[in-house]
């Protein structure tokens, strides 16, 4: 068998699993953590809770956000196959408790392990493509890759939605059990146990440690860590919020509450466009405060929409704003946060990086719990945020 033969194989093979991953494995905690957002009200209606329906948002965000770094140092031990199995079987785990639920806290637990078990769906889908392919052709797997995930979130809003307007709460849970033991098992088939790659130094453990403490301690990577973590706390509080408020104010249902979500998607996809027109034109720090002043815009927005106008469109608008401003703050932040990082470190730099936005969007996403399905004091979350930002933005005083 001639050696250019194999080679066509393997890339069809490589080609056939780049989309099983950028298919499955990537929006695997996205689906898990959306699926779920339209029934949100039947939730809260089943468990009557005195208190923290609001967390059942935040809690996965915190998930995720104490797993990255366990993750990335397990993979320098472990094959990525036996971490992303056993993440699954975390969430698996989780979604189990969701379902048995009779108590918030049960429930909230649930989701915890739900956001710790799929984030390692986020952490290691990268690392296998970066294994599978090289140069040009990583670069085109990586920009289909970015095309499609943003849609990820609305179709399972969607179907979420379809799925509590047709049955109940539970049966979304259910689903996604399906969905998980599903993905599970195809992983087990087509993914390889690639062990070639992984160290036997005893040491790695202490020196990613060493690394992150000094990381921690440089004021720039800090400042630009967290910029996406208030745009993310953002949307963690609108997903808190907005199902509940939709229903009351406007009398929306759990079906057009996901087809809603449609237009805040659209103008995140447009950001991404628009991000890749600005940065020839713009400094990224420059697009970065842009994206600030985009957040306080669409909190006034919505101020102006409940004090005159009470328009679920204009609401959609301003989320819209504050979409696109995600997209300008959060690739560009990201960017310049890795700017001084070697070349050696950038993946315990990118887990760092991770696990700082996610954290700072949990504890900021706990404002929700003081919204109470308003608002005007929504808008002034946003706007505060904004704020924020710029504050953080301003701390900053290196060229950029």
């Amino acid at each position: 068998m001639s050696k250019s033969f194999i080679k066509q194989i393997c890339e069809i093979e490589n080609l056939f699993l780049s989309c099983f991953i950028f298919l499955i494995i990537a929006p695997f905690p996205l689906v898990i953590y959306n699926f779920c957002i339209p029934s949100l009200p039947a939730i809260k209606d089943y468990l009557q809770p005195t208190w923290g329906i609001e967390l059942i948002v935040g809690s996965y965000v915190l998930g995720s956000g104490i797993s990255y770094l366990p993750y990335g140092l397990l993979s320098e031990k472990i094959s990525s196959k036996k971490i992303l199995v056993l993440g699954m079987l975390i969430c698996l785990a989780g979604t189990v408790f969701c379902v048995l639920a009779k108590s918030i806290e049960v429930f909230i637990l649930g989701r915890l392990l739900q956001g710790f078990g799929a984030a390692a769906c986020y952490v290691l889908f990268k690392v296998i493509i970066m294994k599978l392919f090289h140069g040009q052709n990583l670069t085109a797997i990586l920009s289909i890759g970015s095309i499609f995930l943003p849609i990820c979130p609305w179709i399972a809003q969607v179907m979420g939605g379809y799925v509590q307007s047709l049955f109940s709460w539970q049966t979304s849970f259910l689903i996604i059990i399906i969905y998980i033991i599903s993905v599970v098992l195809i992983t087990l088939v087509i993914i390889k146990d690639d062990k070639s790659e992984l160290t036997n130094k005893k040491d790695i453990t202490d020196k990613m440690f060493s690394y992150c403490l000094s990381l921690l301690k440089e004021k720039r990577f800090i400042i630009f860590a967290l910029l996406p973590g208030l745009h993310m706390a953002g949307m963690a509080i609108y997903f808190s919020v907005s199902p509940f408020l939709f229903r009351q104010k406007f009398t929306i249902s759990s079906k057009m509450y996901g087809c809603l979500y449609a237009f805040i998607v659209m103008a995140s996809i447009f950001g991404k466009i628009f991000n890749t027109f600005l940065i020839r034109y713009l400094p990224q720090k420059k697009i970065i405060l842009n994206g600030i002043i985009f957040i306080i815009i669409s909190g006034v927005i919505l101020i102006v929409s409940d004090l005159y106008f009470s328009s679920i469109f204009l609401f959609i608008i301003a989320m819209m704003f504050y979409a696109l401003a995600g997209e300008l703050i959060c690739t560009n932040s990201m960017l310049q946060a890795l700017k001084t990082v070697p070349k050696n470190k950038l993946a315990t730099a990118n887990f760092i990086q991770a696990s700082l936005f996610m954290i700072t969007a949990f504890l900021l996403n706990n404002a929700a719990i003081f919204l109470k399905e308003s608002q005007i004091k929504f808008s002034i979350a946003l706007i505060v945020l904004g704020i924020l930002g710029l504050l953080l933005f301003n701390s900053d005083n290196t060229d950029g």
